[in-house]
């Protein structure tokens, strides 16, 4: 599901709409509670996308009519969407990872000034390795990690970690945003664990009283 690739464009956009057609036949749009439990229409449709690999090994429940609807209906609104050539198609066009910060919305003065940098392309998807989760209808990435660790006990100075912004909070600051790609990449920054290491990467030491 790599962030290039335009098959995992066809996946995506036809897994999302079989989780719609499957939500249609399973009745989630007329059911208002589900299970009893109360779920919303949109946490109706999530449990159907989250369960959908099971769902579909049920012959009774996914023919191949409703699987070959779903690709038809997928790709025809990719060809609106990306245009006619296949081979241009991405996966990380339509699959984008965007932040907000959380004081915005209560501080509308101070937005531009909090604004996160803006969305970038992920791989990934809910069922791999690389998770990048989406939910219907969008294919927008909804969960993912929000630090990597890659930790060697055999020589703690070669572990690697990442974040999706940098370590600092001011949006002004060079390393409030620093590491965004590389995490968008799957890529690990160095951590640093032995005094001399440490001491040979410090660009700036802060004394409190």
């Amino acid at each position: 599901m790599d962030a290039s690739s335009a098959a995992a464009v066809v996946y995506g956009a036809t897994r999302a709409e079989l989780v719609r057609l499957l939500s249609e036949r399973l009745g989630v749009h007329r059911a208002p509670v589900v299970d009893g439990f109360g779920f919303t229409l949109a946490q109706a449709v999530r449990a159907v996308h989250l369960r959908v690999g099971f769902l579909v090994d049920d012959d009774d429940l996914v023919d191949d009519d409703l699987l070959g609807s779903a690709f038809r209906s997928a790709v025809h609104a990719l060809s609106h969407q990306l245009g006619g050539d296949v081979s241009s198609w991405r996966w990380g066009t339509l699959h984008t990872a965007g932040f907000h910060h959380p004081l915005a919305v209560l501080r509308p003065d101070l937005a531009s000034s909090l604004a996160r940098p803006d969305a970038v392309e992920l791989g990934g998807d809910n069922e791999c390795i690389w998770a990048a989760g989406t939910a219907p209808p969008s294919l927008r990435s909804v969960t993912s990690p929000v630090a990597r660790y890659v930790f060697d006990v055999a020589d703690w100075d070669r572990s690697g970690w990442i974040v999706p912004h940098g370590v600092h909070g001011d949006p002004t600051d060079p390393h409030h945003a620093d590491q965004l790609d590389r995490w968008a990449s799957v890529e690990l920054a160095p951590m640093r664990f032995s005094s001399a290491v440490v001491d040979a990467a410090t660009a700036a030491v802060t004394d409190l009283p």
